[in-house]
């Protein structure tokens, strides 16, 4: 059987992107035309960036790597540390550790592998120099393409400096396993405990096949339409965790945990509705809605109640100490959501000449201070919230749309008109609140439906 050479693994990549590109726009463009879908992925195959192809005997490796923006191999990670029985960790990580804070016993988000014996060739991730190298510039993305002697399994023993199929097996699957299987890293470093060598990778993927059959470039569309409903799914399952993911081999789609949110979802929805047919209900009775089931306000993303966000010492405005978000939401792409809510029974407008209540202006001078937060102290947020200054969007919840302060224009022009003024992204009534998350519901429930679930 011919195995795929460089130039036909570039070519297969490069119609590939194209087809994932084309496909993530349908799915991600407002109904009709499209499913309405939100702009969550995070992935090199829509961002662009390196992308790093190994071709080995019998497997390959794709790798993009990208550091974060915190020092992740001293605290944060999440990552794997390969190091032998007697630890190799040299003083000064101790001591930077210590200086952010950290106890010997406070965890880091790293995690020790520790082995009797690791080949030098593998502690230090040495290739070799490969047989061929192949690379070219598609849209956004450089993708280069290595051919190497190794076997597939020695491959990513040293591009893992060990921690992959020497310190943990992966129970990689069989030659006879069906096509594009594949087992997906996703934002998970790799070290030696003597940080002499290490990788962050953003996005990977483990092949098990390198015949030309498996590389066929007129393939490359259907692949494309299964594999980004399966990442998207695994977006929405794993929404809330900000850690790395391994995806195991019975769990290409993970089913359970993508229903477990969708019923979620379901029951909240309900409860949310029946609370708003209550004429007095307190306002504590919806926030306290919302941070038992954040999902009502992004069923993509990690919904964080009131985290609070301290001014350094003498840089803090008179008579405050720190900002407190109501829902900070984040999601897998790093973009940020600031949420303020309000009571449904809040007026939005005033009577006779109609402007917004002061319900309103306090929620929209309340996100000016946590955005003035961000530009200000980025540095105080940067490990906890990467990226997010530049990358934030702001809404505030609050009042009914039957309410007759709008007037003749209706909920929805009044509400334009205030958002513009006030310098917030979006204003939502808590029936638009409902009326989402229905069709989130309904988008998921759609999703669920289309996929298919195999097995290796």
């Amino acid at each position: 059987m011919a195995m795929v050479s460089p130039s036909q693994a570039i070519e297969y990549l490069e119609r590939y992107i194209d087809y994932y590109q084309k496909e993530y726009a349908r799915f991600t463009a407002p109904p009709p035309k499209g499913g309405g879908y939100p702009c969550i992925l995070s992935s090199p195959y829509i961002d662009g960036g390196d992308l790093d192809c190994y071709l080995a005997r019998d497997g390959a490796v794709i790798l993009s790597e990208a550091d974060p923006p915190h020092e992740w191999f001293i605290a944060g990670g999440p990552a794997f540390v390969v190091d032998t029985e007697r630890t190799q960790t040299p003083p000064w990580v101790l001591e930077r550790q210590k200086a952010l804070g950290l106890e010997v016993s406070t965890p880091k988000g790293l995690y020790r592998l520790a082995l009797p014996r690791i080949p030098e060739q593998v502690w230090s991730g040495q290739l070799g120099s490969p047989e061929k190298t192949v690379s070219r510039v598609v849209n956004a993305s450089r993708i280069t393409v290595y051919k190497y002697r190794h076997d597939w399994q020695e491959l990513i023993r040293r591009l893992t400096f060990g921690a992959f199929e020497l310190a943990l097996d992966l129970h990689l699957p069989a030659k006879g396993a069906d096509y594009w299987r594949t087992r997906r890293i996703h934002n998970l470093g790799f070290l030696t405990a003597d940080r002499s060598n290490r990788r962050f990778v953003r996005y990977g993927e483990l092949l098990r096949h390198v015949d030309q059959a498996a590389w066929e470039p007129r393939s490359a569309w259907a692949r494309a339409h299964v594999d980004l409903r399966m990442h998207f799914t695994h977006a929405v399952a794993d929404a809330g965790n900000g850690l790395g993911a391994i995806e195991i081999p019975h769990e290409q789609v993970p089913i359970g945990r993508f229903a477990d949110r969708l019923t979620a979802l379901e029951l909240a929805t309900s409860e949310l509705e029946k609370l708003l047919r209550l004429p007095d209900a307190p306002e504590s009775a919806f926030h306290e809605l919302l941070v038992r089931s954040p999902v009502l306000l992004d069923a993509y993303g990690d919904v964080e109640s009131k985290p609070r966000w301290r001014y350094p010492p003498g840089e803090s405005p008179p008579g405050k100490s720190y900002v407190e978000p109501d829902f900070v939401i984040a999601r897998k792409n790093q973009t940020y959501r600031l949420v303020e809510i309000e009571r449904p029974d809040h007026q939005f407008a005033t009577r006779g000449p109609g402007h917004p209540t002061a319900a309103v202006t306090h929620a929209a001078f309340q996100i000016g201070e946590w955005k003035d937060y961000i530009n200000h102290h980025y540095d105080r947020l940067k490990k906890t919230y990467p990226n997010i200054a530049g990358n934030i969007s702001t809404a505030i919840v609050i009042s009914r749309s039957q309410q007759k302060q709008f007037g003749t224009i209706g909920a929805n022009r009044y509400i334009s008109v205030a958002r513009q003024q006030l310098g917030v992204d979006e204003i939502l009534t808590w029936d638009d609140l409902l009326e989402r998350a229905k069709t989130m519901v309904r988008q998921l429930t759609s999703l669920s439906d289309s996929i298919h679930v195999g097995s290796d």
